[in-house]
Formats: C-alpha cells, sequence, structure tokens
C-alpha cells in the first residue's frame, strides 16, 4: 500500500499559483479521492489497528481517546456543483470532511459557502489541522479544557468558525497552538452580507497570524472590510495539517440548518504572499513601501486624487482657482506673488487663429515682450489645452510666483494683443 501521507509518496501536479487542493464538488456524491467522510467525529484508536473511518490509512501508532461525540445525525447531498450539509436537530451530532491531501500549516484556504439560518447551536469550523506525520490520522489534545464547544479539540488548528452564533452575519478566526489547554478567537468578524447569501471567504494561515475576510461571489467588489484576525495559538508550521470542514451541533437546535459549500480551495502561500515585515502597522518614512500606479489623471481618477495630494506636499494642499476672460491686450496677469504649483484646468481659444499662452515664474504681472516666459503654450484655434496633460502628475512647481500672458505670436518678444473674448483661461494650483 501507498502511504500517501508522506509528500515524496504522492505525485502532484501544480500550477504556476501553485494550487495544492481543490473541489468544486462536481457529479451526485462526495469525491472519495478528495475526502475522507467521518461521521460522528473520530473514535477512539488503538496502537496497531486501522480506524474503519480511514480504512485506506495505515494502522495507527499510536492510542488516543476519540476526538468527537460519536452521535450521527447530520447527512449531505451533493448536486448542481454543491455540497449539501444538512444538520438536522440532534444534539452532539457532527460530521467531518477531512482532506485526503495534507498540507504544511501555511496555506492559504479559500471556501465559498452558505448557510440557511444563523443558529448558536451549530458549529461550523473550516481550516486545517494537525494530523500524525506517519499515518495522517488526526491527533488528539488531551490538554484542552471544556468550552462551549466541547473539551475534544485537536493538538493544533487554525481557521473559522461560521456558526456558534445567532448573527447572520458573523464569523470569527480561531487557533489552538501545539496543545493548548484553551482556544485563542479573533474579534468578530461580520460579513457584508447574511450568509443566507453565498460568499467567498478567504482565510490566510500563518505561525504568525490568521486573517479571514469575505467577499461577494462572482463580483469585482472589494473585500469586506470587517474580518477577523487572531495572532495568538497559532498552528505550528513545522507540523503536519489536513483541511477539515467540521459540522457539530453542540446544543439542541430548534430547527435544522442547511450548509451550502461551493468551494473548497487549499493554495500554497508561499507562492500567493509577498510581505515587507518592516511595513507591517509602521507610519516610519524609511520603512515606505513604493508603488507605482497606473491610470489617467484629472479629476475623479485615482491619480487625481493623488494628484491634489501630491500638492499637499508643496503648500497647504488646498487647490486654487483663477479665471479669466482676454482683454483687448496682452493680458499680462499676476495670480499668485508667492510660490505656487500649477495642477491642472484648461485654456480655450474661441478665435479663428492660433493664440499663445505664456507662463511666468514671477511674484507680479509680466512685462511683455521683455520678459521671458518659461513655458509658451500654442492654444489651437477653436480648440482648448488640457493642463494637466501638459504638466504630468507631479504638477509644476512655480519657486517665485504664478503669472502668464497671452499673445497673437509665438516669440518671447511678441506683444500682439488680443481681440475682446478670444480666449478663456481656468487655472487650478496649490499653494
Amino acid at each position: 500500500m501507498v502511504d500517501r501521507f508522506r509528500m515524496t509518496d504522492r505525485a502532484t501536479v501544480n500550477t504556476s499559483l501553485d494550487t495544492l487542493f481543490i473541489d468544486d464538488f462536481g457529479g451526485s456524491a462526495i469525491n472519495p479521492l478528495n475526502w475522507d467522510v467521518i461521521d460522528g467525529g473520530l473514535p477512539a484508536i488503538v496502537a496497531n489497528t486501522k480506524v474503519a473511518a480511514l480504512a485506506d490509512l495505515p494502522a495507527a501508532k499510536v492510542s488516543q481517546a476519540k476526538i468527537g461525540s460519536g452521535i450521527t445525525g447530520i447527512t449531505d447531498a451533493v448536486a448542481s456543483s454543491a455540497l449539501t450539509v444538512n444538520m438536522g436537530t440532534i444534539v452532539g451530532a457532527e460530521r467531518w470532511y477531512l482532506s485526503r491531501d495534507t498540507f504544511l500549516g501555511k496555506e492559504d484556504i479559500l471556501v465559498v459557502l452558505s448557510k440557511s439560518q444563523a443558529l448558536a447551536a451549530n458549529s461550523i469550523f473550516v481550516g486545517l489541522i494537525e494530523v500524525d506525520a506517519a499515518t495522517g490520522i488526526p491527533l488528539l489534545n488531551p490538554n484542552f479544557a471544556a468550552d462551549g464547544n466541547g473539551s475534544m479539540e485537536f493538538t493544533n488548528r487554525g481557521g473559522v468558525e461560521f456558526g456558534l452564533t445567532a448573527t447572520n452575519t458573523a464569523f470569527q478566526a480561531e487557533a489552538i497552538g501545539d496543545g493548548s489547554p484553551n482556544k485563542a478567537a479573533g474579534g468578530i468578524g461580520n460579513a457584508a452580507v447574511a450568509w443566507t447569501t453565498a460568499q467567498e471567504c478567504l482565510i490566510e494561515i500563518d505561525s504568525r497570524d490568521i486573517t479571514t475576510q469575505t467577499s461577494a461571489v462572482d463580483t469585482v467588489s472589494a473585500k469586506g472590510s470587517q474580518g477577523s484576525r487572531v495572532s495568538t495559538q497559532c498552528p505550528n508550521d513545522k507540523k503536519l495539517y489536513k483541511l477539515v470542514m467540521r459540522f457539530r451541533n453542540v446544543t439542541a437546535p430548534g430547527s435544522a440548518t442547511t450548509v451550502t459549500v461551493q468551494r473548497a480551495l487549499v493554495v500554497n502561500n508561499f507562492e500567493q504572499r509577498v510581505q515587507i515585515s518592516t511595513g507591517e502597522g509602521d507610519q516610519l518614512a524609511s520603512k515606505g513601501i513604493p508603488v507605482i500606479l497606473v491610470g489617467a489623471n484629472g479629476s475623479g481618477s485615482v491619480l487625481g486624487t493623488i494628484y491634489t495630494l501630491w500638492g499637499t506636499a508643496y503648500g497647504s494642499g488646498v487647490t486654487n482657482y483663477h479665471k479669466a476672460i482676454a482683454a483687448a491686450t496682452t493680458n499680462p496677469t499676476s495670480v499668485r506673488n508667492a510660490a505656487a504649483v500649477v495642477t491642472g484646468g484648461q485654456i480655450f481659444n474661441a478665435s479663428a487663429s492660433v493664440k499663445y499662452f505664456k507662463l511666468y515664474n514671477k511674484a507680479s504681472a509680466p512685462t511683455v515682450g521683455t520678459d521671458v516666459p518659461i513655458e509658451t503654450w500654442g492654444i489651437p484655434a477653436g480648440g482648448f489645452l488640457p493642463v494637466a496633460e501638459l504638466i504630468g502628475t507631479a504638477g509644476l512647481r512655480l519657486t517665485t510666483g504664478l503669472a502668464y500672458a497671452i499673445t497673437g505670436a509665438a516669440a518671447d518678444s511678441d506683444t500682439t494683443a488680443l481681440a475682446a473674448g478670444d480666449v478663456i483661461v481656468n487655472l487650478h494650483y496649490n499653494t
């Protein structure tokens, strides 16, 4: 018999994202190549004997008491690409779905599920549990003190509890580490909608913490902001683990809850996660992480927002506005007599010939024809200039002042006046 719990004995084919396990519950029954279904939990084990529920595994090397109530009564069905578990109303009934693959305790789990109602009597746990490296049999925690979910617990486990609450949006990250006598639980997470609607739940398991967030299925909406995290008692990633979906009635349910699981996926988070530890929660500038942003600039865009924030570095960060309609002159104008950052705007030419907008780094109105502009922009006849596109997302910084003139020709020395109303100027700037 092949010992399929030894990683080297099991041939695997991994994708570029290193998917370790996946089940979308096709067909009409649980796939026995993916799961061992254990009704009533794991019975007591005597050394050198096999476990009936895990008949094709090697005989156990160690003895241990049961992990579970031994009570049956939870049923399931597979149809329409989903596993539906009917938890029934029997006190103490439990049912496990234990993966036949083993993992290393540092994985990401994605589960898509919904439940018909929220009852504090129901426990629905999805996560990783420690197994014996030689046989793949789940290991009992002999030190665990009884809590509301019983005293029969696993030596190491980490994941998410979707039950034990009457709040229909709640979930909670949980962990038990290295035979701890108690369970560590994170703050209550709240899904965006009730669990009567199927949702994705991403469970990120690490020896430092377990975090989980939810999001709607088949949408591009962001994950829910109210996730759950636990950072104590996290699983020892030097041990071996299996994925478990454990359903248990810890007290008498008033009615039967059905839980529908559409997908279970385990991904190697060494491949998925790049984490810069020195940037975790720090506000020190020296630990900043550089980011390249791609997108259009201008009002209403992502870069348009950063555009305004960038201006803050040069002054108050308040966007100022200047508007003018050309007079029948060269329109020498002082917009600001101190440093400024031009950030955007639009210049429109209503005439039938090209006009020239001349920008000066000067604290007073320019002497047109004598002062030399820092930039000259041609305004097409009947057209306009999008200022933001000319100066870029960083803006154009003027160290002395913001001033301009408008002439009929391009030369720095030109003093050709406009006709009244030829040009309309709208400038945005930061101080």
